[in-house]
């Protein structure tokens, strides 16, 4: 099976029995299909430790949670090699040509597709299944991801005719809003649970697959129906309180959510996050729409 990526492709001759996981979603997608990765990534906003979603799945097997290591501080090489895997796979990653080189001495590594972090949850579980050996695995987990998300949505009105924004925000006097463009996975997945990117965030000059920073004395900018603001917890009560100088936040309109829980599972992107946080945000946006314009379910 040969698998391409950004740095070429991977020819992976039979099913690994030891994977290691690199970066985001791959550990997801392996352990949804029965595979406990040797090693894996923590969660940066869980101090390094695993999601909710992941020990759900995990949870199934009796199995200890994997190694981790923290891939902020450095490439972990030897983390790495002593967790002897047969492939790496790193499908939703950020991984340069040279750190994926020095992965390729310890097994060979299946590598993101296209820019970093930004690999669609559903091309993540199709790359993570057919490395593993199980391409006829990826679409059942699809469509069960899919249909999670449409009954989370059932008890409401519908939300797809709403625009909406995701944005990183922190407390720090001076700090930017991380706003998310259309074609990030945050707003990918708002898409789906319905609230869609407004048209300013099209203008031209904006990247479609990366964040742009907008400082809060340019706030006027954010407009939408609807916002959702990733917050670390110690700062969700004072973003909160700031953001009515937010068009798209104004009175109840914004959903402030914990940047280790909400706001790392639409950052996470893979088929357990959307599936979890279609469960946690759905309810937290038709509350909102309620505000902007008395929608009832």
């Amino acid at each position: 099976m040969t698998i391409e990526h950004a740095y070429g492709s991977t020819t992976i001759e039979r099913a690994p029995g030891r994977v290691a996981t690199f970066g985001l979603a791959s550990h997801d997608v392996c352990v949804a299909l029965g595979v406990i990765p040797v090693i894996m990534s923590g969660s940066e906003p869980r101090g390094y430790k695993t999601t909710i979603w992941f020990d759900e799945a995990l949870a199934k097997y009796a199995a200890p949670l994997p190694p981790r290591y923290n891939p902020d501080v450095a490439l972990p090489t030897r983390d790495m090699a002593d967790a002897r895997p047969d492939l790496i796979i790193a499908a939703n990653a950020a991984l340069s040509k040279s750190e994926y080189e020095r992965l390729s001495t310890i097994a060979p590594v299946v590598a993101q597709p296209g820019t970093k972090y930004n690999t669609e949850w559903r091309t993540t579980t199709e790359i993570v299944a057919t490395a593993l050996g199980m391409p006829d695995r990826a679409q059942p987990l699809i469509a069960k991801t899919e249909a999670a998300v449409r009954k989370a949505a059932e008890p409401y009105a519908p939300l797809d005719d709403l625009t909406g924004l995701v944005m990183a925000a922190r407390a720090s006097a001076g700090t930017a809003y991380e706003v998310f463009a259309p074609e990030t996975n945050p707003s990918r997945i708002l898409a789906e649970l319905g609230p869609v990117a407004p048209a300013w965030l099209y203008e031209d000059g904006i990247q479609q697959d990366a964040s742009l920073f907008v400082q809060r004395d340019s706030s006027s900018r954010l407009q939408g129906d609807l916002a959702v603001l990733s917050a670390p917890k110690n700062d969700m009560r004072s973003v909160l309180s700031s953001s009515d100088r937010i068009p798209a936040a104004e009175g109840d309109r914004g959903v402030v959510v914990n940047n280790a829980d909400e706001g790392a599972a639409l950052y996470e992107a893979s088929p357990l996050s959307v599936a979890w946080v279609a469960k946690a945000l759905i309810p937290q946006l038709a509350r909102a729409a309620y505000e902007f314009d008395g929608r009832r379910s």
